[in-house]
């Protein structure tokens, strides 16, 4: 099973990297990027494999676009690419909200191995658990934590304190 936290705070609808000349939003690019790993995650059903997806969208709050989606044909896998295609991007940072929906979701699941993933591009603005707290209380809470546009503008030390491997 595989829980996609992404981040739609308004910040994501800057450009990646304008001194790059690289003219995507950071929206943008993690759409795109969810869309590629749906269809990988689709080739995995081919061999034989179920595969289950969750995307837990957020900014001043949380919302399950989609839970526990099986991907059993190609009509599956292009209906999750429509959802991931209509996602727009405004408000604030509350990665706290993303949390708890994903606990519920991994509660429900009774999965073999649940894979989670948080895409984000800033700092948690919003949300009633502080920054420290979060950091204490879900340490490793991700397999991984991917942080979109410079380095400089995310919240770096509190993607790999969230995260299971050394770096962001």
């Amino acid at each position: 099973s595989q829980v996609f936290n992404v981040d739609i705070s308004g910040s994501m609808l800057t450009l990646v990297d304008p001194s790059e000349s690289y003219f995507k939003t950071r929206i943008q690019l993690t759409k795109e990027c969810i869309k590629e790993a749906i269809m990988f995650l689709f080739t995995m059903v081919s061999e034989g494999k179920e595969v289950f997806v969750s995307i837990v969208t957020f900014n001043s709050s949380a919302f399950n676009l989609v839970k526990h989606k099986a991907i059993i044909n190609n009509t599956d896998c292009q209906d999750l690419i429509k959802l991931v295609d209509a996602i727009n991007a405004s408000g604030a940072t509350n990665i706290g909200s993303a949390i708890v929906n994903t606990i519920d979701i991994c509660k429900e699941l009774e999965a073999d191995k649940t894979y989670k993933i948080l895409i984000s591009d800033g700092f948690i603005t919003t949300g009633v658990v502080g920054v420290s707290q979060i950091k204490q209380d879900y340490q490793g809470f991700y397999n991984s934590c991917i942080g979109i546009g410079n380095e400089t503008q995310y919240d770096k030390h509190l993607l790999k304190t969230l995260s299971e491997e050394e770096e962001e």
